[in-house]
């Protein structure tokens, strides 16, 4: 792995920016950068893994700001050509690429936001890494959550609801990402759309379904520990008592304390 010289960088990054508007040629040049600066031996570790998963290079995260710090002002000036690109670093089908490309959305400023929308509603049914979700959740949304906050909450609304396990997923970490602006207000609604969820757990999204329940009990512990009393019930799944035990620690000692009570007592009922 080469170390990043910042005058070698900016020299890779001025010659990538005369590609910007083409975005096959763009994905080649930074794939190039990608793989000058890529940890080739973690690469190898990775190829014996069974499991189907994106190509990754491992890049510094250094680099990837500097991709991302390089790149705002053309966004900014070329919207549409932005998009463009964001379409061809996503089908890359590369972890780093496809990271950018939510990157991207986030970053474009379009109304209305329907080529946003449409590309989140796609893309989260490929998207199988958590790593990806989570930033199609988080930075893609940012500018629509700030900026049409009822849209987002409507969408939101909409991804908890599918029946596609993707943009179900992207919904929880969506929430879990939101929680922290939008619990106070929306509290209640935020426990219904995950009610549903935690009567039937899926055990594919247990991490999300944890993400957004860690992220409402900081924000909302008190309201948090009723909730889970309610949902747990006389006969729980055991995914949600599962769920339940490793959510306790994040509880005031009070609340804990209390569920921690109620679990007992299921498990000497059952």
């Amino acid at each position: 792995m080469a170390a990043i010289q910042r005058h070698v960088l900016a020299r890779q990054l001025k010659e990538l920016a005369a590609t910007f508007e083409s975005p096959e040629r763009f994905c080649a040049g930074l794939l190039e950068i990608f793989d000058f600066y890529a940890d080739h031996t973690l690469r190898v570790r990775n190829a014996k893994d069974a499991t189907p998963r994106l190509r990754e290079f491992h890049v510094p995260p250094l680099l990837l700001r500097e991709v991302e710090k390089f790149l705002a002002p053309y966004i900014q000036a070329r919207p549409q050509q932005a998009l463009a690109l964001a379409d061809a670093l996503w089908a890359e089908t590369c972890l780093e690429t496809r990271r950018l490309a939510a990157w991207i959305l986030g970053q474009v400023r379009l109304r209305p936001p329907s080529a946003l929308l449409e590309r989140l509603n796609k893309w989260s049914e490929e998207a199988l890494e958590d790593a990806v979700l989570k930033e199609l959740a988080t930075r893609s949304v940012s500018g629509l959550s700030s900026e049409a906050p009822d849209l987002f909450l409507a969408q939101m609304e909409s991804w908890l609801t599918d029946e596609g396990a993707g943009k179900v997923r992207l919904g929880l970490y969506a929430l879990a990402g939101w929680a922290s602006k939008g619990a106070e207000e929306h509290g209640p609604t935020m426990f219904r759309w995950l009610a549903p969820h935690l009567r039937h757990p899926d055990r594919l999204m247990i991490d999300a379904l944890q993400e957004a329940l860690e992220a409402l009990i900081v924000s909302l512990p008190q309201e948090s520990a009723f909730f889970l009393q309610e949902m747990l019930g006389a006969t729980p799944p055991r995914e949600l008592v599962s769920l339940c035990r490793r959510v306790l620690p994040l509880f005031p000692p009070e609340e804990e304390n209390l569920l921690r009570s109620h679990l007992r007592e299921l498990r000497r009922a059952g």
